[in-house]
Order: C-alpha cells, then structure tokens, then sequence
C-alpha cells in the first residue's frame, strides 16, 4: 500500500478498535487500582479491589476508549507528518533515532494537549465527596470557578508528561538491540518449528522479521520504562489537577523540587522531614517512611538489621527512599497495566491497519 493513500480513517478507525478493546478489558484492573488507592490497601490483588468490576463502566466508557485511542492515533499521524512535511535529515531512512525520538515527541505532546481537558474533569470529579455527580455537571461547576483557563490547569505538565513517555517509548521498543535479538530469536524459532521462515505469523518491521509475541514484550517493556521515567511529572500533574476549589495551584517547578529534595533527604537520613523535626501534625498526613515502616514483619531479621545499620553508618538507604518515592509515583502495578495496555492497543492497532489493507486493498 502506497504511504500517500494512508488518510485519516485508516488511523483513526483502528486507533478507536484499539482503544474500545482496552476500555473493555482493563476496566476491572483500573478501578482495582483507584480502589485500592481510595481505600489505602496495601495489597493491590486483595480481592476487596475486584468488587463489582465493571461498576460504572458505561459513564467512563467513552472516555476510556478515547484515552486508549489517542496515543495510537496521534502516534500514526506523527509518522505520517515527518514522512511528508520534514526534511530528509529527520526520516527513518536517514537517522531512524531522530525519527524515533521525534514521533514519540509529536504523539505524545499532542496526546497530553487532546486529553487534558478530559483529564482535569475527570480528577475532578474523583476528588468531588458529592454523589451521582455527571461529567457535565462538575464541567459547569469548573467553568463556575475558573472559566475556560481552568480546563487547562496542568496542561503543561501533562505535555511534558506524555513527551517523555513517547520519546521514551518510541526509542526503547524501536532500538536496534530489541530488533537484532528478537530477529535471532524469531529465526531460531522458525528453524526450530519448520525450518522455514515466519511468515505466516511474524510481522516485519524495518526489514526484521520477529515473531508476534516478541514485538509485544518489546512494547511492554518499552512503556513500563517510560512510565516509569515520566512517573514524576505524573505525580505533579496530579497534585495540580487536586487542588481543592477556589485555590491556585503550586508552581510545576516547586513540585518537582519538593518531591526530589525530600526523596534525597530520606536517602541520606531514612525518615522523612517530620520524623527529624518530630512534628506528629505533619507525620499523620505523611506516608511513613523510617524504622518499622518498611521493616515490620522483618524488624528482628538479623539481615534487615544489617541492611539499617550499614545505611545509618554511611547515610544511604535506598530502600526507604525508593519506597517513600513509589508511595508517591505508584510505580509497580500502575507500571505494568500501562504496559500490557499499551503493547495489546499497538498489537490491536496494526492489526486493524492490516484487516484494513487486505480488505480494501483499492480504498486504503
């Protein structure tokens, strides 16, 4: 199929597929994870979290297909913009990172800007402690407030956000080392079954033939790494959509100070500004961070012992630090839903572009 003949349909029809499927198949693990958030669970697979579901599915389902369709949309239209509009030095044939680097950047600016009105009424609407609230309702309410400037509260950091995670992802699950280690692996294992080459059930993707399952494990680890690299801005996103009605947001920049210099404080002295200062006010409403919080059932275990004593000898404890900072950023099992989600919707997504192609060969 000639690139000239791709249009708007063929990137948006499969990008709804892709996104219409995510809605419906990780509707139970999102709200488990909201649950689990909103009850303060420790555990995300405690069976509390899986309660009913698909419990209001059919008021978020709009908008989680569209959040599962937007980067894969805007993703094939980056491709298609630097194909057509940007010089040589910029295309895949030329410099394949830069090309890379740069639809992951367009895709992913453009992905936060679509979204982040939805987005900030969204949070809204989950900080709201009113009952049966609509979208629309608490739209109303927002214009109320702040006006039209008030959807585009956090925008910027959502932006950045969804940049990093584009370059990010775009780089890792396109580079050389995945394609040159799948492509021994798919060979291995087409000799292995028949002696003869994949084809049937292998996709090629810059002239490398990999097996189906291969280029979805690259995806996969390809956006746990970049959400896991773009986790900060998403806690400072979170914090500026949070703030309570009437109230001016905090600084993006103050944020992302405030979070880097109390987690390196906590690695240097392994307890948090209110356990130094002794401030019982302050260490309510503080995630714990020290002594038996992250030690409990193994507080006597002769090797956690050591592990706190070599910390407070040399003022390291990357332990309590890294888990102060995931309290925050939910790395763990946030990570790998949005990495299954992102490597079925690209899986789903060129599928679609594929049924598109073989069954309308003359319109496409």
């Amino acid at each position: 199929m000639d690139d000239h003949k791709e249009g708007f349909l063929f990137t948006a029809g499969p990008a709804l597929v892709s996104g219409a499927a995510q809605a419906i198949l990780f509707n139970p693990v999102d709200r488990a994870l909201y649950v689990r958030v909103k009850f303060r669970r420790k555990r995300f697979l405690d069976w509390k979290n899986f309660e009913r579901p698909f419990q209001g599915f059919m008021n978020a389902a709009v908008y989680r297909t569209l959040v599962g369709a937007s980067y894969m949309f805007w993703q094939d239209s980056a491709r298609l913009c630097i194909q057509n509009y940007l010089p040589s030095a910029c295309q895949k044939e030329t410099n394949p990172q830069l090309n890379y680097m740069l639809i992951g950047l367009l895709a992913g600016s453009m992905n936060g800007f679509a979204l982040n009105t939805l987005q900030a009424v969204k949070f809204r609407m989950w900080n709201s402690d009113a009952r049966g609230v609509t979208f629309l309702q608490t739209s109303r309410l927002m214009y109320k407030e702040g006006g039209i400037l008030i959807f585009f509260r956090g925008c910027v950091t959502t932006m950045v956000r969804d940049s990093v995670f584009g370059i990010v992802y775009e780089s890792v699950r396109r580079n050389m080392a995945w394609k040159e280690f799948f492509n021994v692996y798919g060979n291995h294992s087409a000799d292995a079954v028949s002696h003869k080459p994949l084809a049937p059930t292998a996709v090629t993707i810059e002239h490398h033939e990999v097996c189906e399952s291969c280029l979805f494990v690259s995806n996969m680890i390809a956006a746990v790494v970049a959400s896991t690299l773009s986790s900060p801005f998403n806690y400072v996103r979170s914090i500026v959509y949070g703030t309570p009605p009437g109230s001016i947001p905090l600084d993006y920049m103050s944020l992302l100070r405030s979070f880097y210099t109390q987690y390196f404080y906590i690695y240097r002295h392994g307890k948090t500004f209110s356990d130094s200062l002794h401030v019982p006010e302050l260490a309510a409403a503080e995630y714990k961070a020290s002594g038996s919080g992250y030690f409990n059932s193994a507080s006597k275990d002769a090797i956690s012992q050591w592990l706190k004593a070599v910390g407070d000898k040399y003022h390291h404890h990357p332990i309590i630090s890294w888990r102060w900072a995931n309290s925050r950023l939910n790395i763990g099992w946030g990570s790998l839903r949005v990495g299954v989600g992102m490597a079925l919707g690209q899986s789903l997504f060129h599928l679609a572009q594929d049924f598109i192609r073989e069954d309308h060969p003359k319109n496409v």
